[in-house]
Parts: structure tokens; C-alpha cells; sequence
């Protein structure tokens, strides 16, 4: 290899490897961005989205299994499989007790402002094993009713829950009492 063919190599390794002055900010180790990433949906957008997300959840519960609305097919239908269902319900109290415990007890009674990470590093991947053995738990236990309609129920129910999450009263007035 001639030296100016390595020297060539060299200078384009050199540029690869290389990082931009803000790469701290992308590893959360310098101040955060001031306007959103451009991969960001527009506010309007992201509205529309978790409007459509909701009214799909309304319905669902609305209409359940087009006899009697999804709380009266949940606790009366003798076709769910029972044992499965309390264990769901079992993992979904974990996981409450999980978020109640992250996202109020640490943040808005004893108001630290450190990582979740740095605090209860167990904690987020304990509500993820929960919670994905919860929605299998429940799939077991809802089957019978709605076949394979339960995994696109299930799922637009969490993504509803995901969508109104942050308008729940602990993110609601949060701005508000950090303002204080």
C-alpha cells in the first residue's frame, strides 16, 4: 500500500470515529436541546393520534363483546379463564405500585430530582417483565371471548393508557409544583 492511499484511510477512519461537538448532549451529559428533534411528530399530529387512541379504547369498552360493555364481560362472562385473570390483575397492581412509587412517591413527596436508574435500577425492568407477563396472562384469560381480536384489544387498551398517563393528575400540576 502506497503511503498516500494509507494516509487517505487514515484520514477518513479519523473522520468516522470522530464526534461532533454536541455529542454529550445526545449521552445526556451536557445541557438539553432548545427546539424538539426533527423525527418529533407536530403538536397537532401527536394530538390527533392520542385522540384516535382513546376513542378506539371508548369503543372497546363501549361495546365489548357487543352484548354488554367490557367491565360487565370482564367480572360476569363465565368464558374467561378465571386463574389467569387474577394473575393479570396481580401483575397490573405490581406494576401500579411500581409507577406509584417512581412517578409519586420519589418525584413529587421526597421531590428528588436523580434518575430512576441511579435510584431503583431494578425497577423498570421488573414493570417491563410484569407487565408483558400480564398481557400474556390476560390474552390466556380473554381468548375464549374474543379470539384473536384480544391481542389488538389489549393493545389499544395500553396504548390509551400510555396516551392519558401524562394528563393524570401527578403530570398535570407538576409544572406547577416545581414552579413553587
Amino acid at each position: 500500500m502506497m503511503s498516500g492511499e494509507r494516509g487517505r484511510l487514515m484520514a477518513n477512519v479519523r473522520q468516522r470515529y470522530s464526534f461532533a461537538p454536541d455529542y454529550g448532549v445526545e449521552l445526556g451529559l451536557g445541557a438539553a436541546p432548545t427546539s424538539l428533534p426533527a423525527n418529533e411528530p407536530a403538536p397537532l399530529r401527536r394530538t390527533a393520534e392520542n385522540l384516535l387512541w382513546l376513542a378506539a379504547a371508548v369503543f372497546a369498552i363501549y361495546y365489548g363483546d357487543s352484548r354488554h360493555h367490557l367491565f360487565h364481560v370482564l367480572f360476569y362472562d363465565t368464558r374467561i379463564r378465571r386463574f389467569p385473570f387474577q394473575l393479570g390483575l396481580l401483575g397490573l397492581a405490581i406494576n401500579t405500585a411500581i409507577f406509584t412509587y417512581l412517578a409519586i412517591w420519589l418525584r413529587h413527596i421526597l421531590k428528588t430530582e436523580d434518575k430512576w436508574e441511579l435510584i431503583a435500577p431494578a425497577a423498570i425492568p421488573t414493570a417491563t417483565l410484569v407487565g408483558l407477563t400480564s398481557f400474556l396472562l390476560f390474552s390466556i384469560a380473554l381468548w375464549p371471548i374474543w379470539g384473536f381480536l384480544t391481542l389488538p384489544l389489549l393493545f389499544t387498551l395500553f396504548m390509551a393508557l400510555v396516551v392519558i398517563s401524562p394528563y393524570l393528575p401527578p403530570y398535570g400540576y407538576a409544572e406547577s409544583l416545581r414552579s413553587d
